[in-house]
Parts: C-alpha cells; structure tokens; sequence
C-alpha cells in the first residue's frame, strides 16, 4: 500500500461521503464484523482505493443487460478499516457521524469480547443516522 498525501485523503474523504457505506453487524454468540465498502461502475476509482488502502475488489453480478457493470472495493476488519477511517476522518463532511461512531465502536470492541451492550447500542446508533436525511 502507498503512502497518502492530504490531496489524496480529502479526495477519498469526499468520495466516500458520497458514494461509501459503513457497515457494523453481529451477536452475542459469534461477536462482530465492520466493514467499509464503495461500489462504482468506474474500476479504476475502485483500483484506486485498494492501492491505498488494501481490501478487496468485487465483480458485481449484472442483474439485466440495461444496467452497466459494477465493482466493490470493501476493507474488512478492525485494524483495516480503522486505518482507513482514520485517514479520511479529518477530510469527512457527510459522514462525520458514522465514521466518528465507528471507530468509537472500534476502541471498544478492540478490548472486549464477547459482544458488550454498548457495541449493541452503537450498532443501532449507525443503522439509525444511515436513514436520516438531510434537506
């Protein structure tokens, strides 16, 4: 993975408010899973943000010949979408919410196992600010 200048960080900052979503999942029993993941139907963005930042990348399947195809780029695991929170947090303007709440998620669920209360009510918190919207 390359180093990231401020340039790029705003850029994949802006990009990712737009087009990226944060997803935090689990349960008592099998403990938790976080992932961040982008899907675009232009790959060399796609290609950019693994070159960055790691992850995986995705063919999406094209479910009728009207629709173009798609890729995903998805970072999976604390310490791989930490750093990537981490160096797009200062640059966030949209999702300033989400990616604040998550890596607080990430803190707490880096110290503890199993699934605590408070990873529930954060898990909740992050389903909740995915369906606000905004005028």
């Amino acid at each position: 993975m390359k180093s990231i200048t401020s340039a790029e960080r705003s850029y994949f900052a802006g990009h990712f408010d737009g087009e990226g979503c944060l997803s935090i999942w689990g349960n008592k029993s099998h403990g938790f899973g976080v992932h961040a993941r982008v899907q675009l139907c232009y790959k060399p963005t796609i290609l950019y943000y693994q070159e960055f930042f790691g992850g995986s990348v995705y063919k999406v399947k094209i479910k009728s010949e009207k629709h173009k195809q798609a890729w995903i780029w998805e970072v999976c695991g604390r310490t791989a979408v930490a750093r990537f929170l981490i160096a797009i947090e200062p640059y966030g303007q949209e999702k300033v919410a989400q990616v604040s709440l998550t890596l607080n998620f990430l803190t707490i669920a880096l110290d503890r196992s199993p699934y605590p209360k408070e990873i529930l009510d954060i898990e909740t918190q992050l389903k909740f600010l995915k369906k606000q919207e905004f005028n």
